[in-house]
């Protein structure tokens, strides 16, 4: 598929560029059910609904409430699978942001760049945790062996292990796996993270470095290749964010009601795990 292998190219592209996170405090979730009837989900949909989208949203965020989410447990019900939907809509959102705004780092770690990646060398005990950003030169190569050489024993002689892949395709293999979610969905956010890899590609092409540069561009270029440009760019919007939300809160009313997101069947297959509402 095109779209992989743009993702690829771009993974060895991003850490050209310097990008970052916006510091946010961690999110708490906080229910206001009276005691004995706290449903973590619901809570934790809650807590999302408060999120200000524009600027307290990061990797760091976003894994704090995968956590919350596991933490919660009841992936056997229909609203854990929306939250997880909930979850990748936000993803989307702020890698498609900073895609957009050329924080081209930032955006790469939540799409192809593995959280944690682990390094077992031959002869040596323990695994060592691989730097994020960098080149596995930098870290495993402090002799400074001729690059050919070093690579060569370092194919030979190390194994990497993925332990926590990006946010992105983890929470897209989740999904594929669970069987809850409908096609059409999966099929939706798969082209949505194919179009943050355009995007980055696109700008990385254009040599585009900041936003400030891109703005700068835009606004000298003819209208119809300005449109080209704004045409590779994402510009994704919060509706689907929003409405996750809504059928969340659906269902925690009415556990047999089926959402377009889902799988038909999979309301009734979880129903007796939704608690109603007092």
């Amino acid at each position: 598929m095109y779209c992989i292998g743009v993702m690829k190219t771009m993974a060895c592209e991003v850490n050209a560029f310097s990008g970052g996170c916006v510091t946010t405090a961690l999110p708490r979730i906080a229910s206001t059910a009276p005691a004995g009837l706290h449903d973590p989900l619901l809570a934790l949909n809650d807590a999302l609904d408060r999120l200000d989208l524009s600027v307290g949203v990061n990797e760091r965020v976003i894994t704090a409430f995968m956590d919350q989410l596991e933490a919660a447990g009841g992936d056997d019900a229909p609203r854990y699978w929306l939250l997880t939907a909930r979850l990748t809509e936000l993803a989307l959102l702020c890698a498609g942001r900073y895609a957009d705004g050329c924080e081209f780092e930032a955006a790469g770690d939540l799409l192809v760049n593995p959280r944690q990646i682990m390094v077992r060398v031959d002869g040596r005990p323990r695994a060592v945790a691989k730097r994020r950003h960098g080149q596995i030169s930098e870290q495993f190569n402090p002799d400074r062996v001729p690059q050919p050489l070093f690579m060569h024993r370092f194919r030979q002689e190390a194994a990497l292990e993925i332990v926590r892949p990006a946010i992105l395709p983890d929470l897209q293999e989740r999904m594929e796996r669970s069987g809850r979610l409908s096609p059409a969905y999966l099929s939706l956010t798969q082209s949505r993270m194919c179009h943050i890899a355009d995007a980055i590609a696109y700008l990385l092409a254009w040599q585009i470095s900041d936003d400030v540069l891109l703005w700068k561009r835009l606004r000298k270029m003819p209208p119809d290749t300005r449109e080209l440009i704004e045409a590779h760019l994402c510009r994704f919007d919060d509706t689907l964010f929003h409405t996750l939300g809504r059928h969340v809160r659906r269902l925690s009313d009415d556990g047999g009601w089926q959402s377009e997101f889902l799988h038909p069947g999979a309301e009734a297959r979880g129903a007796a795990s939704c608690p109603a509402n007092p």
